[in-house]
C-alpha cells in the first residue's frame, strides 16, 4: 500500500500557502492624514448641513451601476484642488491629482446615516467615516463602526451597519494600498441633468475644467436597464458589487474568482463557482456576500444573477 505521507504533506503545504496568501491580502493599511473630528470642517456643503447642498467648488457624480447597500440612497461628491483635472486612464479609475477628495453620503427618506470620505494626500488615499447625529446637524468621525436602526414607512426595519475603519480598507484595498471603487470613467460615462439640461456627464465635467478631454469608447452598463443584454447587466452588477474584492489585487484575490467587467468570461471563474455565487448571495450571516456593507439580500440583484446563472447552465447543455 502506498504511503499517504506525501499526500498529507502536500495538503499541508497547500493550506500553509493559502493561509500565507490570506495574510498578504489582509495586512492593515493606515492613514497618513488626520481627518477633522466634524464633517462640517471639510466644508463640503453650504447652508444647513442636512440639506446636502454641495459647495460651489464641488461636483456631484452619478454612476451607471451602483453598489447595493441595504437600499440606502447615496450622494457622491468630488472636490479637486483649484486648477487641476482628472485624467482618463483607459476607461478605468482616472488619475486623481494630489489632494483630491471623494465623499459619499448614505441616507434613507430624510434620515442621513453616514458620510464616507477618501482623501489623496502624499500620493496615498486615506479613508474616514462620519456618523450623523440624531438631529442631523452634524456628523462625527468614528473608527470602530456602528449599527443604526432605520425605520422605513410600511417596510421592515433595517439595522444598517456603518463599517469600521478596518472594513473600509478591506473593500478599498488594491495591491496593499487604498483606491476608490465606483468613479471609473466607464461608470461615469452617462447622461445626467445639470442646470435643467440633460447632458453627458463627462462632457459637462470637461466644460467645467474638471477632466481632460479624451475619446471615451467604453461604458459600464446600468444593470437595471432592461434594454441591455442579460450578460452585460449581470457582469455590471458583479463588477460594482463584488469585483473590488474579487480581483487579483483585492482582498479575495487568492480565491481565483475575478469579477471585473472587463475580464473575459473564460478567465473569471464564474462557470466554476456559479452555484457558490448564488449560495453566498442568498445566505445570511457570516457566509453572506457581499461580505461587508450589506445586512440583507438585494432581491433584484439576486434575481438578476439567478437568471444569468440559469442562462449559463442552459448554454452548457445546448
Amino acid at each position: 500500500m502506498r504511503s499517504s505521507k506525501p499526500i498529507v504533506i502536500g495538503l499541508l503545504l497547500i493550506a500553509i500557502g493559502i493561509a500565507y496568501l490570506g495574510r498578504q491580502y489582509h495586512r492593515p493599511i493606515t492613514n497618513n492624514y488626520q481627518f477633522p473630528n466634524r464633517l462640517s470642517e471639510l466644508r463640503l456643503f453650504k447652508g444647513s448641513l442636512q440639506d446636502l447642498i454641495p459647495n460651489d467648488s464641488i461636483e456631484q457624480l452619478e454612476l451607471n451601476s451602483t453598489l447595493f447597500t441595504d437600499h440606502a440612497e447615496k450622494q457622491r461628491l468630488l472636490r479637486l484642488p483649484k486648477g487641476t483635472k482628472l485624467k482618463n486612464v483607459d476607461g478605468g479609475l482616472p488619475q486623481f491629482p494630489e489632494e483630491s477628495l471623494l465623499a459619499k453620503t448614505f441616507y434613507y427618506e430624510g434620515q442621513i446615516i453616514e458620510t464616507r470620505v477618501l482623501y489623496l494626500k502624499n500620493e496615498q488615499w486615506n479613508a474616514a467615516t462620519y456618523q450623523w447625529n440624531a438631529t442631523q446637524t452634524e456628523a462625527y468621525l468614528i473608527s470602530k463602526g456602528a449599527t443604526v436602526a432605520v425605520k422605513r414607512k410600511n417596510k421592515a426595519t433595517i439595522h444598517y451597519t456603518i463599517p469600521s475603519e478596518a472594513e473600509c480598507t478591506a473593500c478599498h484595498r488594491h495591491n496593499g494600498t487604498l483606491q476608490p471603487i465606483g468613479p471609473k470613467i466607464r461608470n461615469l460615462n452617462r447622461m445626467v441633468i445639470r442646470n435643467g439640461e440633460t447632458v453627458s456627464q463627462l462632457d459637462y465635467l470637461h466644460r467645467k475644467q474638471r477632466i481632460t478631454k479624451q475619446s471615451i469608447n467604453t461604458k459600464l452598463p446600468d444593470y437595471n436597464d432592461p434594454t441591455e443584454s442579460l450578460e452585460k447587466r449581470a457582469r455590471a452588477y458583479m463588477d460594482i458589487n463584488c469585483a473590488h474584492c474579487h480581483n487579483p489585487s483585492g482582498m479575495a484575490g487568492f480565491k481565483n474568482l475575478y469579477l471585473a467587467y472587463e475580464i473575459p468570461y473564460k478567465k473569471t471563474g464564474i462557470a466554476r463557482q456559479r452555484l457558490n455565487i448564488l449560495f453566498r448571495m442568498e445566505t445570511s450571516g457570516e457566509l453572506h456576500m457581499p461580505k461587508l456593507g450589506t445586512t440583507i439580500t438585494d432581491p433584484n440583484g439576486l434575481a438578476l444573477i439567478k437568471t444569468y446563472i440559469k442562462s449559463l447552465d442552459q448554454l452548457k447543455k445546448s
